[in-house]
C-alpha cells in the first residue's frame, strides 16, 4: 500500500503550473495564446507548465494580469476553480465544438 509520506510535496513551481494549466482549460486558453500573453515563446512555456523549468517572478505576475486573478491564487494552486470561473455553456460558440477526427463517431 501506498502511503501520502510517499509522495513528494508539490513545490511552488508545481502549484503555479496547476494553477496555469486549470486557468487555461477553464477558459479555453491555448499554450500559445497564454505564452504569447507572458512573454516567453512557445517551448519554454510547454518547459513550464511541465514542470522542467522554473517559473519567473515576472511570468507569474504577467500570468496573474492575463487571466485577473491574485497571485496567491497562483501560488496555492488551483485545484478546483469556483463555479464563478468556469465556462457558461452560452459562452461557447462554435468555435468550442469537438472536430471529428478519424475514426471515432462524429459528434455535433
Amino acid at each position: 500500500m501506498i502511503t501520502a509520506s510517499a509522495y513528494a510535496p508539490l513545490t511552488t513551481d508545481d502549484r503555479i503550473s496547476a494553477s496555469a494549466k486549470a486557468l487555461m482549460a477553464a477558459r479555453g486558453i491555448r499554450t500559445e495564446e497564454l505564452a504569447l500573453a507572458i512573454g516567453i515563446s512557445r517551448n519554454p512555456m510547454f518547459a513550464k507548465l511541465r514542470g522542467s523549468s522554473a517559473w519567473k517572478a515576472s511570468e507569474v505576475a504577467a500570468m496573474a494580469d492575463y487571466f485577473g486573478v491574485g497571485l496567491d491564487a497562483l501560488f496555492e494552486g488551483l485545484g478546483l476553480l469556483e463555479h464563478d470561473e468556469a465556462p457558461r455553456s452560452s459562452d461557447r460558440g462554435a468555435s468550442h465544438r469537438v472536430r471529428h477526427q478519424g475514426l471515432e463517431p462524429r459528434t455535433r
